[in-house]
């Protein structure tokens, strides 16, 4: 197998995807299962509103699984920590290994830190004091593997599951990458095109769609009659980013982004590397079509983060990552990211 043509195959398949998701996507904005997989996690690129499409190591799982066989060390650790809105809090945990030429795999975990929401139904609108915590995760395993120096693959099987309220939902989500550095015989310049959420549709179901049915003139005993909660699907993603080392130093990114059930963004980040001990980064999102009251929290906002670079005090390879995204409508977000190669 050529590895070169499978790459770029590979690539052609990803971009022909950005067709169909294109198609109907404004009547469909916020109508989708699972959105946890669109908040973005991890503070290396939160800090850069999500412009990693070229990323590399184990943050990789988060954007694109090629370039998780890229990089020092052959175990790979991270942790981390978003304040989300609402008083939301989001973790992820993720390990990896490398096997030489075999390629890399990894597995990941992330879950919603909700807390305790007052119970409500048809009957006690303002609460019926009883309370209830969701439970929302995603569980993944990941593959890479170098196919050349330039070009890399991966892939990412993702289990996710929600509960609340003894009513649950499951499905299965894939992702699927492909980068190539020194992209056309340039130096310095990297390409990244990855396909996210390709999955089945969700429908909730439990013992609390079943529910007591009368008649309204009252001549037939109650019967019980179960609820059929709607199905919705999963919002695939579609992200196409470079990724161009402009001198010593100083680096930018780009990524457009193309979503089933959301507006299309084009993501940048600019980052300075001061002597590989501290790297700065401001970035933005900007959504490409108009989105009226529909406009998000972190919609057209820039973003900012920090590394600092723990192996010249440690002498191992690990670094703490901070992301600060300014919210509208909401408090603004602090990430927190931990992560090494050994």
């Amino acid at each position: 197998m050529n590895p070169r043509r499978f790459a770029k195959g590979l690539g052609l398949l990803l971009l022909l995807g950005i067709s169909g998701i294109a198609q109907a996507q404004e009547a469909r904005n916020g109508t989708n299962a699972a959105s946890q997989l669109l908040i973005p996690l991890g503070a290396q690129f939160l800090g850069g509103s999500g412009a990693a499409a070229a990323i590399t190591g184990i943050e990789s799982v988060l954007w694109n699984p090629a370039g998780l066989d890229y990089g020092e060390g052959n175990v790979l650790v991270m942790v981390s920590r978003r304040n989300y809105i609402a008083d939301i809090g989001i973790n992820f945990a993720a390990v990896g290994l490398r096997f030489g030429s075999l390629g890399a795999i990894a597995l990941h975990l992330r879950s919603l830190d909700i807390g305790e929401i007052q119970k409500t139904d048809e009957f006690n609108m303002d609460g019926t004091g009883e309370t209830f915590s969701p439970t929302f995760f995603t569980l993944g395993a990941s593959y890479s593997r170098a196919m050349t120096d330039r070009i890399r693959v991966g892939a990412t099987v993702n289990l996710n599951y929600e509960s609340f309220a003894n009513v649950s939902t499951s499905g299965v989500t894939f992702d699927a990458g492909v980068q190539y550095d020194n992209f056309l015989g340039f130096g310095g310049l990297s390409v990244g095109v990855a396909i996210r959420n390709i999955g089945t549709s969700m429908r909730y179901d439990g013992s609390p769609l079943i529910i007591d049915a009368r008649t309204p003139e009252g001549g037939r005993a109650t019967t019980k009659y179960k609820v059929i909660a709607a199905s919705a699907d999963v919002p695939t993603v579609v992200d196409v980013g470079l990724s161009y080392r402009l001198f010593e130093g100083l680096s930018v990114s780009m990524t457009y982004m193309e979503n089933t059930y959301g507006p299309s963004q084009v993501q940048g980040q600019l980052a300075y590397n001061l002597q590989n001990y501290i790297i700065v980064r401001g970035a933005f999102v900007q959504n490409v079509e108009r989105q009226g009251d529909l406009k998000g929290p972190f919609d057209n906002r820039p973003a900012f983060g920090a590394t600092l670079n723990l192996q010249p005090v440690l002498g191992v390879n690990m670094a703490i990552d901070y992301g600060f995204m300014p919210a509208q409508f909401f408090e603004n977000n602090h990430i927190f990211t931990l992560r090494g190669q050994f």
